[in-house]
């Protein structure tokens, strides 16, 4: 985990996997979680895929954080899949239709694999 102890990344030649746990409620850690998922990777398009199995409570600020994440990564042809949602998670992704704006699966080799990488 980094200095947040809450988001741990795996790096790979086309992707990146975000693990992430606890709370997200639009502070620094929410701030740390989108500057990872939108830095630029040395000119390679990087497709992120953010695994959400631990993650215990999530704000509207964390939910804007994951739309401008999206929509930055789909600028440069890349992508945000989401993996092990939590039900509480998903309940809000229904609430919103958030679920109909992100690729979701239940694992991370789920993801990498409907991401053909």
């Amino acid at each position: 985990m980094n200095d947040h102890d809450q988001i741990r990344v795996d790096t790979h030649t086309k992707h990146i996997v975000v693990y992430l746990r606890g709370q997200f409620t639009g502070g620094e850690e929410t701030d740390t979680m989108q500057r990872i998922i939108t830095s630029p990777s040395s000119g390679e398009t990087k497709h992120v895929i953010l695994d959400l199995a631990e993650v215990t409570y999530v704000n509207s600020s964390f939910m804007s954080a994951l739309l401008a994440s999206q929509s930055n990564l789909s600028r440069r042809g890349g992508s945000l899949v989401l993996t092990a949602v939590p039900e509480t998670l998903q309940r809000i992704f229904a609430v919103t239709r958030l679920n109909n704006v992100f690729q979701s699966h239940l694992s991370v080799g789920e993801a990498e694999r409907s991401l053909s990488i």
